[in-house]
């Protein structure tokens, strides 16, 4: 069982990663990198988030910055590896983020755990001793239908880009959460030439933008033949100002 753990279970925590972590030998690059990854972690334990699996007990722990949703330390007990409890903790973190409108999650991992998240559809995005790794959320929703709430239409004034009307509608995804400080998942709607309140249509494809925490989606209405450099150039006003990568269906 995978659930989100409770500030006032964070001593359970605490007391499972430094009693197992503790005795264990083979998870950890050195002794004095295990040495100091526990010392960091009795310092900022409190200061994360966290997903724990249970069994008769706890056997994983996910701790995670709820700000930027980067990992900062994944743990299943030895007995209990190879039951894809520490896959079954990230899908737990990937739509806690999709949720919440996250456009990725971040690690940094040793060499040995590479291919752990490379498994789960994390990419590497450094080349270091440490590995920086990624997961672009929100790939799951390309092809999806999705109903889009308009705030700034077809053929307006752009509000920061003087002289410049927009053209294609833009604004957030319509969704129904009873999550807390959920930001506003941006989307914009393409291949329809007219002013909109609200458009039901389907994810094509989605913007992210370099290390920010957030992502663009770009919605079009069934049928759409989707053109990359033509979107692109149409999109390119704006996003011309970012650091993007574009991910199509």
């Amino acid at each position: 069982m995978i659930k989100e753990i409770l500030q006032s279970e964070y001593d359970e925590v605490y007391s499972f990663v430094n009693e197992e972590c503790g005795n264990e030998k083979d998870a950890f690059e050195s002794e004095d990198a295990k040495k100091s990854i526990l010392s960091y972690f009795e310092a900022h334990y409190e200061q994360y988030s966290y997903f724990a699996s249970f069994d008769e007990g706890l056997n994983g722990v996910l701790a995670y910055d709820a700000n930027d949703f980067r990992i900062a330390f994944l743990y299943v007990k030895k007995q209990d590896r190879r039951k894809d409890i520490g896959s079954s903790l990230l899908d737990a973190l990937k739509e806690k983020a999709l949720q919440m409108n996250i456009g990725r999650i971040t690690v940094r991992a040793y060499d040995q755990l590479v291919h752990f998240y490379a498994a789960n559809g994390f990419e590497s995005n450094g080349d270091s001793a440490i590995v920086e790794l990624e997961y672009l959320v929100g790939r799951s929703m390309i092809g999806k239908k999705v109903t889009v709430i308009v705030d700034r239409a077809y053929g307006s004034y752009h509000p920061t880009l003087q002289d410049m009307i927009c053209p294609y509608n833009f604004g957030y995804i319509k969704q129904d959460t009873n999550l807390e400080d959920v930001e506003l998942q941006d989307a914009y709607v393409v291949g329809v030439q007219e002013p909109l309140d609200e458009f039901t249509g389907y994810v094509v494809g989605i913007i992210y933008h370099g290390n920010e925490a957030t992502s663009r989606w770009i919605v079009a209405p069934a049928g759409f033949v989707v053109n990359h450099e033509e979107l692109i150039q149409l999109l390119g006003h704006e996003e011309q100002f970012y650091d993007t990568r574009f991910i199509w269906g």
